[in-house]
């Protein structure tokens, strides 16, 4: 079995930096030897900073 990258723990804390949920328990993928999580991100929940990240814009949202 190969170790499994680092990038997913970063990667994760962005997501829920930027607003998102986690929406249950980690979902194990034995071929890629990870641990996969369901992630929500409510446009309204997104920060400014990370819509321009994201789209190039603020969105306009309501």
């Amino acid at each position: 079995r190969v170790p499994a990258p680092q990038v997913a723990p970063q990667q994760r804390r962005g997501y829920l930096r930027a607003g998102a949920w986690i929406c249950g328990e980690p979902a194990l993928d034995p071929e890629f030897n990870t641990a996969d999580f369901f992630l929500l991100l409510p446009l309204e929940r997104l920060a400014p900073r990370h819509a321009r990240h994201f789209f190039g814009e603020v969105l306009r949202v309501g």
